[in-house]
This record gives structure tokens, sequence and C-alpha cells, in this order.
């Protein structure tokens, strides 16, 4: 649960030096046009901010690649995973995107922000009877389809569209066998990933749409789906998985003798972390690949494409802020003791993952090369090592970059820290929006357990 505010605030004109979001004037620290420094004091750190403008300019140029490519019928379903702030989520539905969700939550949140549920698809390999009747009651004709990662969910969809009386849209997700050039946590087209369905088992059960009297009158099968992993920068591996995709889109057509109503090629898009090393996120040759693979589908059959990117539309939108609380010195080393911590962005803990880091004051005098460490108790909080600063004092903020995707959205309260606030800048409405999130609270209950008898289930509650 969160509670917002609303302020003000001045903007300013950006000029490109480290990264288009990113640049000094006068040694302080400019992001998307806004001066870090003139940030309210009061607002207690760490926390996450975002620009809505960086958002906006992500979806045009994503969308921008994709008709330059050829592709005009194209859906984007936002990942909701990626940040589910309410606040981006309205303005992502404000830009016509739809979403992609993989729990119960994630649809609440969708709806709540007015996306219309025949843009939202349901993908992931644990979906719960719960969350099924709840998709197929979305709205008024249910969600756009249920993105179908096994044959025993399959039929647990389609009794649930049974029971409810409904026909459940479908989209077959095929695992293509196929290893994605990214972190091995977060590869999921291989044959030993649980994610997908194997071409033989899609096949084999192909005929029980015509045969199966709970399937014809309860399933619709309207599309497929891949996804092979995330923070792609090059797309030889996603190529292939697209040709996969329409090679087996086309015997599936012709099976059910009509066209399929789209095709989902997933998400993945990776951003610049390295921003002295790299290039924006590469949307025309993403674009290009998924009109190269699929072509031999689209043909034959043209249909919509449907695409899931979350990182790429949001990562560089938001900066994580947090203060320096101790410069340590043991021997060789420095550590720059900082207030947020691996509870707050995990992404460096978890993945090993490189973040630039920006003093929002550049000094003059001696370079200092520290370890950026946060005060949770364990080694791995740890956001960056051996990096070059200016001279950094005690109170001094740093901005780490690239953090609007798999920031808060990862965090938890361990070591009972509370969840950090996030900021929305509106550059266009010259507002800001605070969201704090509620702290957990812990309720206990009493019950009598005996070795024979289990707890009631009214008693749990």
């Amino acid at each position: 649960m969160t509670t917002k505010s609303k302020t003000k605030f001045q903007s300013q004109h950006k000029s490109d030096m480290l990264h288009p979001l990113y640049s000094y004037k006068k040694n302080k620290l400019f992001y998307s046009g806004i001066n870090l420094s003139d940030l309210p004091t009061s607002l207690p750190t760490p926390f996450y901010l975002y620009s809505l403008s960086a958002v906006t300019n992500n979806v045009a140029a994503f969308q921008q690649a994709f008709a330059n490519a050829g592709i005009h019928d194209l859906l984007i379903c936002y990942a909701l995973k990626a940040n589910p702030n309410p606040h981006i989520l309205s303005h992502v539905s404000q830009l016509a995107a739809g979403a992609d969700i993989v729990s119960k939550g994630e649809l609440s949140e969708a709806m709540k922000a007015n996306i219309p549920s025949e843009r939202i698809v349901f993908s992931g390999v644990g979906k719960t009877k719960e969350e099924i009747l709840e998709a197929l009651n979305a709205g008024q004709n249910g969600i756009r389809a249920f993105n179908v990662e096994s044959i025993e969910e399959l039929d647990l969809i389609a009794s649930c569209a049974q029971e409810c009386n409904k026909i459940a849209q479908v989209a077959f997700r095929l695992n293509p066998s196929i290893k994605a050039p990214t972190h091995h946590l977060i590869s999921t087209g291989n044959k030993s990933h649980k994610f997908g369905l194997l071409p033989k088992d899609i096949l084999e059960t192909l005929p029980h749409f015509k045969t199966k009297s709970l399937y014809r009158k309860h399933l619709k099968l309207v599309g497929l789906s891949v996804h092979i992993g995330s923070q792609l920068l090059t797309f030889r591996a996603s190529k292939n998985a697209f040709r996969a995709l329409a090679s087996l889109a086309l015997t599936v057509s012709d099976f059910l003798g009509r066209p399929l109503e789209f095709l989902d090629v997933g998400g993945g898009l990776g951003i610049a972390y390295h921003h002295h090393t790299m290039t924006l996120s590469p949307f025309h040759a993403y674009a290009q690949s998924v009109k190269s693979g699929v072509a031999a589908y689209l043909d034959r059959y043209p249909c919509q494409i449907v695409c899931e990117p979350g990182r790429s539309l949001v990562g560089n939108a938001g900066v994580f802020i947090t203060r320096v609380v101790r410069v340590k010195k043991s021997g060789p080393y420095t550590f720059l003791v900082v207030d947020g911590g691996m509870n707050d962005f995990a992404r460096p803990a978890l993945y090993q993952a490189h973040h630039e880091i920006y003093p929002f004051i550049k000094r003059s005098g001696a370079a200092v090369k520290a370890n950026v460490v946060g005060p949770v108790c364990e080694t791995s909080d740890c956001f960056a090592e051996g990096r070059t600063f200016s001279p950094v004092l005690v109170g001094d903020y740093l901005a780490i970059a690239d953090t609007g995707a798999y920031g808060h959205s990862m965090a938890s309260f361990y070591n009972l820290r509370s969840l950090p606030a996030e900021l929305i800048m509106d550059a266009e409405k010259k507002q800001a929006y605070l969201y704090r999130s509620v702290p957990t609270q812990f309720k206990s209950s009493t019950f009598e357990v005996t070795s024979s008898r289990a707890p009631k289930e009214s008693s749990l509650a």
C-alpha cells in the first residue's frame, strides 16, 4: 500500500554529456533536466526518483522503431514486474500501452490504472485457479490472453472458463530451446528452463481444440508467444526464436484453418547500464529482428504483434538517491557507506549488476577510488567496487543510475528496514508526486493444534 502527495518543482534544460539524461552544470548533477541539488532536503533518503518524460520518450522511440520496420499493428504490453508504481502505470495506459502481468496483484494494479482488460496478457508458470478466475472476469470480456506455460495450466484455464461460463483466450508460450546472451539467472528460453512449452507438446495438444468438448466450448487459441530472456542487447538468438515462433504459427494456423490474432514476441530488450561504453536501448535493431524473424508468418497471415517491454521503457527513467553516512578507510580500501541498502535496490547483490553512480556535487581535488556499500548485514550489500570519484564527504548525495526497472519492485523489508519512497517528476505539468510505502505490520492469532487435528481454516484468517 502506498500514500501519495503532490508538490511543485522547477525543471531545467538538459545538456548531453555523460548520457542523454545526465550532465554536470557548474559541477552540479542534472538528471532529465532536473538539478538534483534542488530536490527538497526534507525528503528522507534513500528514495527513487522517476522521470515521466523519459518514459514518454522511450515509449515513443519503441513505437517509432516498429513503424520504421513496417510493423504498424503493434500492442505494447508493459511488463508490470519492472515497475508497478501506480503513477507510471497510469502514464503508460495514457500512452495506449497494455500490460503484461504475472500475478493477481499485478492484474489489480493494471485495472486500477485504467488499462483495458483487452490489452492485458497473463504470463507466468504458476497461475492459480483464483488468479485465472479473476482474469476471466476482468472488465467486460476478460483479459486479452493467457500465455499458457503447461498443458496442466491449459486444463485448469478450461475448467475455470467452464465454471464461469466463459471462453478463455489463450496463447501457447513456446520454449524454443535457445540460450539467450544474458545473465544465466534471467535467461528463460532454454530447454532446461521452467518456462513455456516445447513444440512437440504444443503440436500434440493442438487436436484437442477440435476433439475435446471442454476445449471446444471454453477455449479459443488466439496466439503464440515466446520470450528467451532479459537485458538482451544483441538479437541473433532472438531472431532465431522469432523464426521458430513463426514456423510453429504457420503449422498451427494451417491446422486451425484460420490466422492467429497475434504473435507475442515477449520482451527482454536491454538498456545501457555502462554509460561510457554502451549505446542506448537498440530499439531499431530489435524491431528489425522481430520483423525479419516473423516475416514468414506475416506474409501469409497478417496479424497483430504483441511486445512485453519493461526495462527498456522505465529502466533509464529512474535513479536511486542515497546519502553518504560514513567514509571509512581500511588499509588500502575506502568505503563510502550509504543509507541505501540491498533491500532497497537488489540488482547489484543479486546479479552483480553494474550501475553508474554520480555524486550530486563534483568537487575539485584528488580523485578517490572507493567501494560504495550499504548498511545491511551482508557482504553482498555493495553497489560498486573500485569506482573512481571526485572527493566525497559525509552527507553527500549519490545518484545510482538506471534503477527505474527492477528497483523498488524487488525491494524488501530485510533487516526490518522501511521501503524507500518514490518521487515521480512530471516535467510537462511541472509537478512531482511522492509515494510512500506503508510499513509492514505483523499480526498474530492464537489457536489450538493437536497431533490428530489441523487448525480450522477460520482460525487462520
